[in-house]
């Protein structure tokens, strides 16, 4: 065997080996989405991205059940705008004391805004700032399913990274709308439907690899926020 061969070998060695703590790090993640109630958590966290409108909704409805005081939107990459649209910062504040149906918002104390961001890492940087900053000590996070495990471990490295160790919990809410192959491509989600967007996510856990924990640092954020 020469050595390019064996290089071959040890490479699908190791993606083997991370898939396969990506998928106990599923199992743990799917374990700590909360029974949502009054007062559980001071923020929720809004993830913007192509056909935001149920996802911000839902993350709007489930702040209002549960009382949050604070409300962070975490900003969008500037691709995803031009195919979904810019979102309207007097939209957001609006959509924040009135719900499309009429039903009224809670009075949030507090709505941080992100213009923009490039991607998932810039997403939680932010966010764990803004915690860090006014001294929020737990969110819900919320994101379509599939795109869970890799912003939550995202957000997970992120916070290794800083020391600082809020809880976060997810909280899947409903998937986008799929986007077809003749349309522009969706960063995030590829092409297609729901399949694909979630196979898509696997592949990018194993491509951005150095923003997304791993199990190590998944134990050592739950040990260290005493979230379990």
């Amino acid at each position: 065997m020469n050595v390019l061969e064996e290089s071959g070998r040890q490479d699908m060695s190791s993606a083997t080996l991370r898939v396969t703590e990506l998928v106990e790090c599923a199992g743990v993640i799917a374990s700590l989405i909360p029974i949502p109630t009054p007062g559980c958590v001071k923020a929720v966290v809004l993830i913007p991205g192509c056909g935001q409108e149920q996802r911000i909704t839902d993350g709007l409805r489930l702040a209002t059940a549960i009382q949050a005081s604070t409300i962070i939107w975490a900003g969008q990459n500037e691709e995803e705008m031009r195919v979904c649209g810019r979102p309207n910062e007097g939209k957001i504040r609006q959509a924040m004391t009135t719900l499309p149906d009429g039903v009224p918002a809670s009075p949030f104390e507090r709505v941080i805004l992100n213009p923009m961001a490039r991607h998932s890492k810039d997403q939680a940087e932010f966010v764990l700032a803004a915690m860090q900053e006014h001294g929020i000590d737990s969110c819900l996070i919320t994101v379509p399913g599939w795109h869970m495990m890799r912003l939550y471990l995202t957000f997970v490295a992120t916070a290794v990274q800083m020391g600082f160790f809020p809880k976060l919990f997810p909280f899947p809410v409903a998937g986008d709308a799929p986007i077809k192959p003749e349309s522009q491509k969706h960063l995030e989600s590829g092409y297609g439907d729901i399949w694909q967007a979630s196979a898509g996510e696997l592949t990018r856990c194993l491509e951005y690899r150095k923003d997304v924990a791993d199990l190590r640092q998944l134990r050592t954020y739950i040990e260290k926020a005493g979230i379990l």
